[in-house]
């Protein structure tokens, strides 16, 4: 995307996330307000840029960036437009548990995510929510599963981590609604991880609570949460759809 701006004549400025190269227990304590605080600041440098018109800056934002890009749309006055790729409109714990719902198969793999997202919420002190979330583990999959599965037990430091109870109390709509600046907002139809069915209407009615007189809304069709088109492969399964096309090449 980044090259094809850039040779269609438009400036672009890409940037690692702060937590790049960190181990997982340091990564995980920054949050969207954080990341936000970042894109301001990479905005103010642009804004200094002699070769930059101040008044056509603009945001594009995947997933969390979508709704980063919102947090500085009511923050930033000089940002022209923002494009929104995937991004949410309803709550984090919204978005999390429905994530539980479609990512896992088993009735006991979703219970125990959906309560496990209820502990993040409920908790405000990251100790105790990990040591909550540890004995929901055991509880759920008995002291010898929660040994064998490498794979729960490292994901409890990131689901207890600031990110992600700050995501998951988060409301995009609070943001969208005070946007009036240029929005593009895109979903994929086959994405499981932010629903475009249940998403791009709540930043519609959001931008119309805020009078924008300026906002397109876009549903792809058979695209995954990475715009990836393919009809065949497991929209869950990312990996496998990089393969495919690699293979196709």
């Amino acid at each position: 995307m980044a090259d094809y701006l850039t040779k269609a004549g438009i400036a672009v400025l890409r940037y690692d996330d702060r937590h790049l190269k960190m181990n997982a227990k340091k990564a995980w304590q920054f949050t969207s307000q954080d990341f936000a605080s970042d894109v301001q600041s990479t905005s103010e440098f642009l804004e200094d840029q002699s070769e930059i018109g101040n008044n056509k800056i603009g945001l594009i934002g995947h997933s969390e960036g979508g709704f980063i890009a919102s947090i500085v749309g009511t923050q930033n006055p000089n940002i022209a437009f923002i494009i929104s790729l995937a991004g949410p409109g309803v709550s984090g714990k919204t978005i999390a548990i429905n994530q539980a719902n479609d990512f896992n198969t088993s009735e006991i793999d979703k219970q125990y995510a959906i309560k496990a997202v209820e502990i993040v919420v409920n908790e405000s002190d990251y100790k105790k929510r990990i040591k909550r979330l540890k004995q929901h583990l055991i509880k759920t999959y008995g002291w010898l599963n929660y040994f064998k599965n490498t794979r729960k037990r490292g994901l409890l430091s990131i689901a207890a981590s600031n990110w992600n109870k700050q995501f998951c109390e988060s409301n995009p709509q609070d943001y969208w609604k005070q946007i009036t600046t240029a929005v593009l907002a895109i979903n994929g139809d086959k994405d499981i991880q932010v629903k475009a069915h249940e998403n791009l209407p709540v930043i519609e009615q959001a931008l119309k609570q805020a009078e924008n007189p300026n906002y397109k809304i876009k549903t792809i069709k058979n695209a995954n949460h990475l715009f990836q088109i393919n009809e065949t492969i497991d929209m869950r399964d990312y990996n496998a759809m990089f393969k495919d096309y690699f293979d196709s090449k």
